[in-house]
């Protein structure tokens, strides 16, 4: 019986195409319904296409979505009295396409400007992709004969010569919604000014509904006025919208969804109207007040590192993080958050750092800091932190409830992921084509396997020589165990924690050279105090502050470089340390108590520009760092310059032969004589083609 039907069927369809005629078999591909054609492609010669409106009694009463799609030889379009029914831009791609012409007698649709209309429920179906109009203006309603009210999803999609639309309802007649890709790869387009306000007055306004990707891929578009009230922004509206600098969410708004403004890389503000009461934003970042997610970090905000809101003292406390919120933001390299009793991190979503290729760090400590024990767990959303490609350390501080699939993958520099709690349900590739990643666990956790997300285990329990306390999710090292003299290397993470703080745990011991993580925030009291075989120590720029008497009596060291970061110095940090020559700013000057470097044959040297310095400094002069070269000269293979800067100050000249990847090395050291000059003679010139110098510090 089955067999039969099927013979049946078929045997109709090939009657039916021999029926038509030749060439409209040959021109269009079409389905049949209750007898009425419906157009769902075109295979013709293009130019002036004319869609029949009957073939042999059957009517021709509708076209397909994107029925003919990308066809670039189209260059008219004419639409018999006959179609009822018209899907989602047809004519999508047509790139030749100038006019969309409908035949007089059509009660359901009309050509206005050669722009296809829905009659019936006022909706522009499709603006042709080759008109070259630089300016639109849809219809208002009265007196035309039509007014639209509704943009239909991809209606004027890769329109390259747009450059601008602008609506201005009159009363009765607004525009309710902006379909899903509606201005998507407009390239072109700069603004779009929807105004939906009456002209009876105040109050009468209609909401207008942004679609998905509506205005996509619109890459020099500067400027969105939403003058009319704007319910609802869909996902990724404004998606890879690079021209766009800031963003103003209106009050209106009550519903946006994931990711509006990913890939908007010139992003540095979304602000959100006072008088809304569904989203918000601090510092720049919007987020969804209802239900404290952070819906979208700015792609082009440079606020690196990242603290997200944890409601003290703040105005919110951030509970979820939404996909995508942070996707794609390059210049991101470390994301931090602690919890204060009653708000943490419940949820990383799909995608929610994936492409940061600068992140070098997250840490999510989702630990009471009240009551012992307390904690909530967190789970990581597929694809979560796939290509962060300087992602070395992933620290679970925080119990994780669930991980999923390729969470971490294709984090090439990762080598370590550290958890605290009993193994997951292992999850398919979290670890996808990550080459030397290993994950952690605790010793007393169960249930873990050889494997865990594509990556090998082991157990964390390395030797250190530290003792150390855990304090809110943190390293804190209270005293250094190891030999010496030696050179120190503190490590990043102690058992999957961080070091950030480092007390008096090396005081007088006898080691050369320390090197300090990047992970540490506070050099404390006393931390370095009496470490009179110390020649060098190396502060990162993650510290902001030095405490008192921290490097006291150091007598080796005879350089310090602060960095930018460092905000305090504590009194005498650096007291007595007798062959201390040269202490070097890189930022600006933190608050001076008056005898930092008391008992110090040193100089403070700061940057130009910088700020807050006067002649002295922590009880030493202070002068600028600006030497400059001058009086240059060639002789044979040898090139030279003079050098002017503050005097008897120790100037080293490096070079490099390749700007686009330097490799910087010293030629020379000079100290400038009590006149502030030096001269300088490279003799190795006729080495290489090219060479370039700049100046540093010993």
């Amino acid at each position: 019986m089955k067999t039969n039907m099927f013979f049946w069927r078929h045997s109709m369809i090939a009657l039916f195409l021999l029926m038509l005629p030749t060439a409209v078999q040959a021109q269009f591909t079409f389905t049949t319904n209750n007898g009425a054609i419906t157009i769902t492609g075109y295979n013709g010669p293009g130019g002036a296409v004319v869609i029949p409106d009957s073939t042999n009694s059957y009517p021709v009463t509708g076209i397909a979505d994107f029925a003919f799609e990308d066809d670039t030889t189209l260059t008219s379009a004419t639409i018999p009295g006959s179609v009822t029914n018209i899907g989602e831009a047809p004519f999508l791609g047509c790139s030749s396409l100038t006019n969309i012409s409908v035949n007089a007698t059509n009660q359901w649709y009309l050509s206005v400007n050669g722009v296809l209309v829905n009659y019936q429920n006022d909706t522009l179906i499709q603006y042709p992709n080759g008109l070259t109009n630089e300016t639109y203006t849809p219809p208002p309603g009265p007196p035309t004969l039509v007014g639209v009210t509704n943009i239909g999803p991809y209606a004027f999609a890769s329109c390259a010569s747009l450059r601008s639309v602008t609506y201005a309802g009159v009363t009765g007649w607004y525009v309710y919604g902006i379909g899903d890709f509606a201005f998507s790869g407009c390239s072109g387009l700069t603004s779009v000014t929807i105004t939906n306000t009456s002209t009876l007055g105040p109050g009468t306004a209609a909401p207008t509904i942004i679609g998905a990707e509506a205005f996509s891929y619109c890459t020099s578009l500067t400027n969105v006025v939403m003058i009319t009230p704007v319910s609802g922004i869909g996902d990724f509206a404004f998606e890879d919208g690079t021209s766009l600098t800031s963003v103003t969410i209106p009050g209106s708004v009550t519903n946006i969804g994931e990711a509006p403004f990913f890939g908007c890389s010139s992003l540095t503000n979304i602000s959100v109207n006072a008088t809304n009461r569904w989203y918000l934003s601090v510092n720049g970042v919007l987020i969804d007040y209802q239900n404290f997610t952070l819906t979208q970090y700015p792609n082009g905000l440079t606020n690196d590192p990242y603290i997200i809101p944890n409601g003290y003292p703040g105005p919110i406390s951030v509970t979820n993080i939404g996909p995508y919120a942070f996707a794609s933001c390059a210049s991101l390299t470390s994301v931090t958050y602690s919890s204060v009793d009653g708000w943490y991190i419940y949820g990383i979503g799909d995608f929610a750092f994936s492409g940061c290729a600068g992140l070098t760090s997250v840490t999510i400590t989702n630990v009471s800091n009240v009551i012992p024990g307390r904690y909530a767990p967190t789970s990581i959303g597929a694809d979560a932190f796939s290509y962060c490609t300087s992602l070395n350390n992933v620290v679970a501080i925080t119990p994780i409830s669930e991980i999923g699939d390729l969470a971490f993958a294709y984090c090439t520099n990762l080598t370590a992921a550290y958890f605290p709690g009993n193994a997951l349900p292992d999850p398919e590739y979290a670890f996808y084509d990550d080459p030397d990643a290993v994950v952690y666990y605790m010793p007393g956790t169960t249930n873990w396997g050889p494997t865990f997300g594509g990556a090998p285990t082991a157990e964390q329990s390395p030797p250190y020589e530290f003792n150390y306390a855990v304090i809110n999710g943190s390293i804190v090292i209270s005293e250094y165990t190891g030999p010496s003299p030696g050179a120190v290397i503190i490590p990043a993470y102690i058992n999957g924690y961080p070091v950030t703080s480092i007390n008096s745990g090396f005081s007088g011991d006898h080691v050369t050279s320390v090197v300090i993580p990047n992970t540490v925030t506070n050099i404390g009291n006393s931390a370095f105090s009496d470490c009179a075989s110390l020649t060098n120590i190396d502060i990162p720029d993650s510290v902001t502050s030095i405490g008192q008497f921290a490097f006291e009596l150091c007598r080796s060291l005879t350089a310090v470089i602060i960095p930018g970061s460092v905000t305090s110095i504590g009194r005498e940090a650096f007291y007595q340390c007798e062959d201390l020559k040269a202490v070097y700013f890189q930022g600006d000057a933190p608050p001076d108590l008056g005898n930092a470097f008391s008992g110090d044959p040193a100089t403070v040297y700061y940057l130009p520009r910088t700020t807050g310095w006067g002649a002295t400094f922590g009880g030493v002069p202070a002068v600028v760092w600006n030497p400059q070269a001058t009086a240059f000269t060639t002789a044979g293979d040898q090139f030279g310059f003079n050098i002017t800067g503050p005097t008897n100050t120790v100037i080293v000249v490096v070079a490099c032969t390749n700007l686009a990847n330097p490799v910087w090395l010293p030629v020379s050291t000079n100290t400038l004589s009590s006149s502030g000059t030096s001269s300088f003679s490279d003799t190795q010139v006729g080495n290489s083609p090219d060479r370039y110098y700049r100046f540093s510090v010993p």
